[in-house]
């Protein structure tokens, strides 16, 4: 069962309470005017995918890790600042949508506890990664670009990973990518060219 209602004129989230809500599996509230979720986010326990884009947020519940099978999540164009680490509880989350918020770091917690897969933080503040961001090696997807990138090369201490910083856009690269990407590099005139042969 999901709980659609974007572009809806919603300022609440559509809070519930009873034995109906643990058979919601997604909740798209998209393109709403909300500034907040409450805690009884809680009672949907069963969620799986939560999409609040484009919304009025400036954080995330704590209790947003009580949420034991979220495998998705979406908050892109808020005006979040941080991530709580309490989403590090959300085990199973496979997929982030963080971008165009205003983050300005993202949290070590976050990325050593995390199985993601794909994670877009793109549009944000961000001016460099944490060394945890090498514990991320499920990761697949990785979008970066547009932010404050403080150096052009970033080397992480993980086998899995290598990062590049060109300008303002990042590429992960994991080692079996690794041979074929260099020779992209070589002939690619920036990096969001790279992204797209390795999409």
């Amino acid at each position: 069962m999901d709980l659609h209602l974007p572009h809806s004129g919603l300022v609440d989230f559509p809070a519930q309470e009873g034995h109906s809500t643990e058979a919601i599996n997604e909740i798209n509230v998209e393109g709403n005017e909300i500034a907040l979720i409450p805690e009884s986010i809680v009672y949907f326990s069963g969620l799986t995918s939560l999409i609040v884009k484009s919304n009025l947020l400036t954080q995330l519940p704590a209790c947003i890790g009580n949420l034991p099978n979220l495998m998705s999540l979406d908050i892109s164009y808020n005006i979040i600042t941080q991530l709580p680490d309490e989403l590090a509880q959300c085990k199973r989350l496979k997929k982030l949508n963080a971008a165009a918020n205003k983050l300005s770091h993202l949290s070590g917690t976050l990325c050593s506890s995390l199985p993601l897969e794909q994670l877009d933080v793109s549009g944000n503040a961000l001016a460099a990664l944490p060394e945890e961001f090498g514990a991320l090696t499920t990761l697949v997807e990785f979008r970066a670009n547009s932010n404050r990138w403080m150096n052009k090369r970033q080397q992480l201490d993980s086998p899995n990973l290598d990062v590049f910083l060109h300008g303002t856009a990042v590429v992960t690269l994991g080692l079996n990518l690794a041979f074929a990407a260099s020779k992209l590099f070589r002939r690619a005139s920036a990096v969001s060219q790279v992204s797209r042969c390795l999409s």
